[in-house]
């Protein structure tokens, strides 16, 4: 949890960020895992997931990161909107 917390933290300063959720069970003999992406964001924008409502396919250990991504970059966009 508390890397957890470090991402979160951290969150505002980050100009580009891919989180991915490789928890996805899979036969070792076959292809090799495909990690799912969680969150996108780049130049200030959240990408992925494009809108909040869509948190009910994030995986439950990502949601306050992804909540809080929402908050920092869409606060950060609408400043920037108002100068």
């Amino acid at each position: 949890q508390s890397s957890m917390r470090n991402l979160i933290a951290l969150l505002p300063l980050a100009t580009k960020i891919s989180v991915y959720d490789n928890s996805a069970e899979q036969d070792p003999e076959s292809a090799a895992p495909n990690p799912m992406l969680v969150l996108g964001v780049g130049e200030g924008i959240v990408h992925f997931p494009a809108q909040l409502n869509q948190l009910h396919c994030t995986p439950n250990w990502a949601k306050a990161l992804v909540v809080r991504a929402f908050e920092v970059f869409t606060s950060a966009l609408l400043a920037r909107a108002d100068v």
